[in-house]
């Protein structure tokens, strides 16, 4: 499990913009906020007793973070976002999903 854990730790946050209609391209936050969601995000997972890997997201408003959705079953299409995040940490997505089937409870 700590292997797992480890892997997780190094996706990279990925905010995106909405307009209502479309998902634009990910943005960068500063790395002290992307380092606060990773910190929210890991008490949630915990909180929660999830397992597995799951995408938390998130509205911003006036600057405070609302948590809107807990997807545990995130969308693996090449499009979608954990690939995404994957794909920026040099992590095969075969890799990762070995990695999930190894630390099954």
């Amino acid at each position: 499990t700590t292997n797992f854990m480890s892997l997780l730790s190094k996706l990279p946050i990925f905010p995106l913009y909405y307009n209502g209609d479309t998902k634009f391209a990910p943005i960068h936050c500063s790395d002290l906020t992307d380092t606060i969601y990773q910190v929210i995000s890991k008490n949630i997972y915990s909180k929660m007793k999830l397992s597995g890997f799951c995408r938390i997201d998130y509205i911003i408003q006036n600057n405070i973070a609302y948590v809107i959705e807990i997807n545990t079953i995130p969308g693996l299409a090449e499009n979608s976002i954990m690939p995404q995040q994957l794909r920026y940490a040099n992590i095969k997505i075969k890799d990762f999903l070995t990695l999930c089937l190894n630390n099954i409870n």
